[in-house]
């Protein structure tokens, strides 16, 4: 009744035969500049191995994940991801993505880090 449409399938055998490795490379360095930011920040996280996100934990600011993300939305301009909906047992962390631009991704690290120095006081 329904299926892949022949372009796209084209298309998909052509992206297959694409070298990758710049992007591979451009998003392991986000990774590795993101988790020393956050290192500096004192912020735990959990460090991805195969996708482009971080897992971080907001525990100690005895907020729910929705909690924190209001806060960070509206007080801080930063959109994250509350943990909670991706199951209670994550209710004590944010989703926040590194598929971004970098300047965008570098100053949204530095609006965490501001926004957890100031519940940290």
């Amino acid at each position: 009744v329904s299926g892949i449409a022949t372009f796209i399938q084209e298309a998909a055998i052509v992206a297959l035969d694409q070298d990758t490795t710049w992007m591979r490379d451009n998003y392991k360095e986000r990774r590795d500049t993101s988790l020393r930011m956050l290192e500096e920040y004192s912020i735990k996280v959990v460090k991805p191995e195969g996708a482009f996100y971080f897992f971080v934990d907001v525990k100690e600011f005895n907020l729910s994940s929705e909690a924190f993300c209001e806060k960070a939305l509206y007080e801080y301009k930063l959109a994250m991801v509350p943990g909670v909906y991706f199951g209670e047992h994550c209710d004590h962390f944010v989703r926040l993505s590194y598929a971004t631009g970098v300047d965008e991704l570098y100053e949204g690290l530095r609006r965490l880090g501001k926004m957890v120095t100031d519940l940290r006081q």
